[in-house]
């Protein structure tokens, strides 16, 4: 048992050497055009008509245990013109495929809670898989971007629960920035 348990110390204090918290986040806004407008009622998670201005702030907090496999979490808040707050707690496990020093693709499979306001709250879960890019500016800090949503969401509209899949390609350009705090 002692041999078991100093085997387990050992491989978590090795594992530690090279594992960094790093914390960052992204800052969000989003203009549909007219165009787009015309086509938002037919979507039940959005009921407005014309142009939707957005703006989010997401801060993200995460530990990478190496250079390819890491987890996090992200809360964001989003106000929408006209009238319409979202509130997501989104936490993820991510594997990074390095593409040489200034360049990676990963692949985030995360689970969220939203909670959000139109004329009364609404929430719902989302579960699926969101691949991306990431870009490494120096060795403690780089950019991530996320290129599309594939998965579930589970939610409320008005007084109907729905339960749907989903896919999003070129999920809003999302452009966060990350940082290692060792």
């Amino acid at each position: 048992m002692k041999k078991v348990f100093l085997l387990i110390v050992t491989m978590l204090a090795a594992a530690n050497l090279c594992a960094q918290v790093y914390v960052g986040g992204g800052l969000g806004v989003h203009i549909y055009s007219g165009l787009w407008g015309n086509n938002l009622e037919k979507f039940p998670s959005i009921q407005v008509t014309g142009r939707v201005n957005q703006i989010s702030v997401r801060p993200e907090i995460g530990y990478a245990f190496n250079d390819w496999l890491s987890v996090g979490t992200s809360v964001s808040y989003q106000w929408e013109k006209p009238d319409a707050n979202k509130f997501t707690v989104t936490p993820y496990v991510r594997g990074t495929l390095p593409l040489g020093e200034h360049f990676g693709l990963f692949l985030d499979a995360e689970c969220s809670y939203y909670r959000y306001r139109i004329d009364k709250y609404f929430q719902g879960m989302t579960v699926g898989l969101a691949p991306g890019i990431k870009i490494p500016i120096t060795a403690r800090c780089g950019l991530t971007s996320r290129l599309a949503f594939i998965g579930f969401y589970y939610g409320t509209v008005s007084h109907l629960r729905f339960f749907e899949a989903h896919t999003n390609i070129l999920d809003g350009a999302s452009i966060s920035f990350y940082y290692f705090l060792q």
